[in-house]
């Protein structure tokens, strides 16, 4: 940007630094109101950064201006109201007070509301049994389900509900476009009905229908039946069409269907009052445990497979959850695998670390939650930044782990492997080291954007390849987004301090805990993850003298959803030892 075209965009008293700082300011005002400007803001600051380059390590110089200027748009990023949704699968699920659900053609939960848990029992991530929906309607459901699998004409209906005491309901059914177009999901949302004084004012006052009019709307809701409508009001079912007909026309709504639909919004709007947030956290595998830690901290865990089968532990990454697919999940039970998945601290349902004490504290928790269960010498699994603290627990704890398979470890972080990633990963890391309140400010303004844009958009500046673009593949596929999203909500629930957290502890020197490692590492590498380098592997390798590198060709940083056979069967390798 240039520099009279940038000045348009600052306040009055703007830095008198260089072209770089003020396309700092003016970007990160604009990010607000233009997602675009994040863009633009994360390339001035690789620009500054570039400009600065000093060892990699020596914090970077921003001046006076700069900083006060930064610290009053972090202030106003705070204050403003959480933004509309634009993307069409978190507007499903949050754009009313219902419960809503998100489900692939194949049946899996793309997204849900906290409402969904006790309405439809659906966890993303998992496969939902439609243990809601009510036998009569099944057929209609079935064919909207086509519509979003094949192109068919059935776009929508409204479906009858039972709940586990029998208890009827209506909810609606609709065939969304995903982020990219190119695939199709059908929503779910309950029809909430609460016929308040409220409902009844906006119908008189929005479409001027009399009070007979208004009664028979509540009604139509209710039954869906002129018969039943004309049984009640004492009238004739022509009456009663006739009156629908009236309704349809001054609501301006095409059919039966159309005209329910608007009204459960109505209703579910003075229900609720709010919108109904996607961002709260449920284990998907239903199996969740809480234990206490010695200072008295919470840390969450859950499991999969056999009940009483043999152990193996999986440490989570960011955007690499514990989820692996109902079908890798059957064959690990058929396997007599027990999953154990921990919920690293300050994610999920498990408390935050003390200041300063990130990746040991993630190390200790680890230790903690096997010598609760009673469980040493385990195999172990670490998912791309999971991995650290794994291999610190390890070094720690002599004999509390057996051996370990890593996937998209990310060391060693420096500069080399910096150039690689992509301009939102290496500048984020960058200034986690050299600047990390100006990192904490572009995570919070992040996260604005994501609750508008939803987690596409984060995925897209995360993660991309130059040989094939495997990331982009992955996450608009449908059947692997579910898994995608689940591990996305699992950090982003916890806000954009932990993730800066998460972000810094890529920095951590493991060389002295690698070095103290007695047992085996195997680490799978995509060859499609921009991040990796055979280089690396060679470092990797040399550092700790039991490792090895497997390269996996046709894969990319999603490697256990892009390959779930081939991982499954290191898993099971894993678990025979």
């Amino acid at each position: 940007m240039a520099r009279d075209e940038a000045s348009d965009n600052l306040p009055a008293d703007a830095p008198d630094g260089d072209d770089v700082d003020m396309d700092i300011v003016a970007a990160t005002y604009r990010t607000l109101s233009d997602a675009a400007a994040f863009d633009a803001m994360v390339m001035a600051w690789e620009r500054k950064i570039s400009e600065n380059a000093q060892e990699e390590a020596t914090a970077l110089y921003l001046g006076r201006g700069l900083t006060r200027h930064l610290g009053a748009a972090k202030a106003l990023i705070a204050r403003v109201e959480r933004p509309q949704q634009e993307s069409p699968i978190e507007a499903a699920v949050s754009s009313v007070g219902a419960p809503a659900v998100v489900l692939n053609p194949a049946g899996v939960v793309v997204a849900a509301n906290a409402l969904a848990k006790d309405r439809f029992a659906s966890r993303q991530g998992q496969v939902d049994a439609l243990e809601w929906l009510h036998p009569a309607s099944a057929e209609d459901f079935a064919a909207v389900r086509r519509s979003a699998q094949d192109g068919g004409n059935r776009k929508h209906a409204i479906v009858r509900t039972v709940n586990a005491g029998a208890e009827t309901g209506i909810a609606e059914v609709y065939v969304i476009d995903g982020v990219s177009g190119g695939e199709r999901y059908v929503a779910v949302r309950a029809l909430e009905i609460v016929w308040s004084a409220e409902v009844d004012a906006q119908l008189a006052e929005a479409f001027e229908l009399t009070e007979a009019e208004r009664e028979v709307a509540r009604l139509l809701f209710e039954t869906r039946s002129s018969a039943q409508i004309a049984d009640r009001r004492k009238t004739s079912a022509q009456t009663v069409r006739t009156q629908i007909k009236k309704i349809l026309a001054k609501t301006e709504t095409a059919s039966q269907v159309d005209l329910i639909r608007m009204l459960a919004l109505l209703s579910a709007r003075a229900s609720h009052g709010l919108t109904s947030d996607e961002d709260v956290w449920h284990d998907p595998w239903n199996n969740e445990r809480v234990i206490v830690r010695p200072d008295g901290r919470k840390l969450a865990y859950s499991w999969t497979g056999a009940r009483n089968g043999r152990p193996v532990l999986v440490v989570h990454g960011l955007t690499l959850g514990y989820i692996m697919g109902a079908r890798i999940e059957r064959q690990l039970k058929a396997a007599n695998i027990k999953l154990i998945a921990i919920t690293r601290p300050g994610l999920g349902n498990s408390d935050q670390s003390p200041p300063g004490r990130y990746l040991a504290d993630n190390a200790a928790a680890i230790a903690q939650l096997l010598a609760n269960l009673g469980l040493k010498n385990v195999p172990a699994i670490g998912l791309a930044s999971g991995s650290l603290p794994l291999i610190k627990a390890a070094a720690d704890n002599k004999g509390l782990i057996r051996s370990i398979l890593t996937v998209a470890l990310p060391l060693p972080l420096n500069e080399a492997h910096l150039m690689r990633l992509s301009r939102f990963q290496r500048t984020t890391f960058a200034l986690a080291r050299r600047a990390p309140e100006v990192a904490n400010m572009i995570a919070e303004a992040g996260y604005f954007i994501i609750k508008r844009k939803g987690i596409e958009w984060y995925i897209d500046r995360g993660w991309d390849s130059p040989s094939g673009n495997w990331a982009a593949q992955t996450v608009n596929n449908s059947e692997i987004s579910p898994m995608i999203r689940n591990a996305a909500l699992l950090t982003f629930t916890a806000g954009p301090k932990e993730f800066m957290r998460e972000m810094r502890m890529h920095w951590a020197d493991l060389e002295a805990d690698m070095s103290r490692i007695t047992c085996s590492i195997l680490n799978l590498q995509g060859l499609g993850n921009r991040g990796y380098h055979a280089d690396d592997a060679a470092l990797f390798d040399a550092m700790c003298s039991g490792s090895d590198t497997e390269e996996v060709p046709d894969a990319g940083y999603f490697l256990p959803y892009e390959k779930p056979d081939m991982f499954l069967e290191r898993i099971i390798q894993l678990a025979d030892g």
